[in-house]
């Protein structure tokens, strides 16, 4: 959806900004430093004129300065991590260095929690695939076993209960001779 989202927010104090904030990509210090794979340090929120929505909430929680690193693993970026702080002061290189080494290992955590997410997501949606080719071999075991159009239906119906679930279905078929459509089978469940 070209935006950064905010996972998670700690702060010393109540804060407005909440978990779950989305902002474009070309309008969120986190989206430019996920771009350049650059550091970008803010030494005064007051004088910065980039990036307005946030710039604003975070004057409004009385963030004065702050600093953003990238977070990357080998294999690609993933987003960005950021520090603030409720005075006006300038990041050290020194603290710039180690904060981009935490950065470095939050990466490969949040790499690896998205990587099992997508591993589930991937399990479900084979094992959903494998029930319908199940279901529809169960289908077709019943159209050649079947050859009676109540018992067809009654099995077929039998067959779809188990992953549409439903208490009553119907076999409708139109015949030309009268130009009107038939009942030709109901089934409905035994409660």
């Amino acid at each position: 959806r070209n935006v950064m989202r905010l996972w998670l927010l700690v702060t010393s104090k109540p804060s407005t900004i909440l978990p779950g904030l989305e902002l474009p990509i070309d309008e969120s210090p986190g989206g430019l430093v996920w771009k350049t794979q650059e550091s970008l340090i803010v030494e005064d929120t007051e004088q910065e004129n980039r990036f307005p929505k946030l710039i604003s909430l975070l004057c409004q929680n009385g963030v004065r300065s702050f600093c953003v690193v990238p977070l990357t693993t080998a294999l690609r970026p993933v987003g960005a991590m950021g520090f603030g702080t409720l005075q006006k002061r300038v990041y050290q290189e020194a603290e710039l260095a180690f904060m981009r080494q935490v950065a470095k290992q939050v990466a490969v955590a949040v790499d690896n929690v998205l990587h099992d997410e997508s591993a589930q997501l991937a399990q479900q949606q084979l094992k959903h695939e494998r029930d319908r080719q199940q279901l529809l071999l169960e289908v077709n075991n019943a159209v050649v076993s079947n050859l009676e159009l109540d018992d067809l239906f009654t099995a077929v119906s039998a067959c779809l209960r188990k992953v549409i679930k439903h208490d009553g279905s119907s076999l409708v078929l139109y015949e030309p001779e009268t130009r009107r459509y038939r009942v030709h089978g109901l089934d409905f469940t035994k409660n």
